[in-house]
């Protein structure tokens, strides 16, 4: 419930040493409160088994949503990062997308038009544009997306949770699917062998058919998400008035602007719309 990861706020802002936006670390951190209790000292995290073999929903989509003329762009204004949108919806909206924003489009919400609505000016000025980091040049095939993934969203997001959350408990989080010998094999993989339209990670689940339960082989992709817009709609509303607030440090010190409130309240309602 809100209440109960409610908790564990603090320690997420004060582990996470930065802002840090991704909410399954609340579960993470959660898991290693048990682990400690129970004075164990190491776990072993499927981090990156989505990434190296194939595993998020979207992937399947990639060649459609590649095959686009480039040159069209409503990258300033809109982000699509929805997992349960009708496919044909979602392809149509990420075409219309430049290449560095469709990349950036598959995990993120907040375009920079957003963030300057919701940022002072005096804190925009001189910020780079977030999507440098998704400017390869030319057009991207499915597999450069995969790769992208593997590169910038694996270390970045997944490691980076993995680590600081485990770590906030004394646990060790190892994460075999990060080995360079892993990365070196799925490398060698095609696009095909890869990524199936009828089920993630298949040559993964295929390699274990024999050693793990058909209960574990066929069960549907489930992460760590918790409900945070319900949350923020709800039992964790006040925190986010108090955020966005005149009395807020982040007001004080010229950081959010005077309508930030009302641009996040967008934001999140435009997001709600898109899931």
């Amino acid at each position: 419930t809100a209440s109960d990861f409610g908790e564990l706020i603090e320690d997420f802002c004060k582990f996470s040493d930065q802002p840090f936006g991704v909410s399954s670390g609340l579960g993470v951190l959660k898991v290693a409160d048990f682990a400690s209790e129970m004075g164990i000292k190491v776990l072993l995290t499927g981090d990156g088994a989505d990434e190296m073999f194939g595993g998020y929903s979207w992937y399947p989509l990639l060649p459609q949503i590649a095959d686009a003329s480039l040159g069209i762009s409503r990258s300033q204004d809109v982000s699509f990062q929805s997992r349960e949108k009708k496919n044909d919806e979602l392809v149509q909206n990420l075409q219309q997308l430049d290449q560095p924003t469709r990349a950036w489009a598959m995990h993120y919400y907040a375009s920079e038009a957003d963030k300057r609505t919701i940022y002072h000016p005096d804190f925009t000025e001189g910020l780079s544009d977030s999507r440098r980091h998704f400017g390869k040049e030319g057009r991207w095939e499915p597999v450069d997306y995969l790769g992208h993934d593997r590169d910038y969203y694996f270390p970045f997001e997944m490691l980076r949770k993995a680590d600081r959350f485990t770590m906030a408990r004394s646990v060790e989080g190892r994460v075999p699917f990060a080995a360079p010998l892993v990365r070196s094999l799925v490398e060698t993989f095609s696009w095909a062998e890869l990524v199936s339209e009828k089920r993630l990670k298949a040559c993964l689940r295929d390699a274990f058919r024999d050693i793990l339960p058909m209960g574990v082989i066929e069960r549907p992709k489930h992460g760590f998400n918790v409900p945070v817009d319900h949350w923020l709609s709800t039992g964790w509303r006040g925190w986010l008035e108090d955020t966005f607030s005149s009395n807020s440090e982040l007001f004080k010190h010229g950081i959010i602007s005077t309508n930030a409130l009302e641009s996040v309240e967008l934001l999140l309602g435009n997001a709600g719309r898109l899931s």
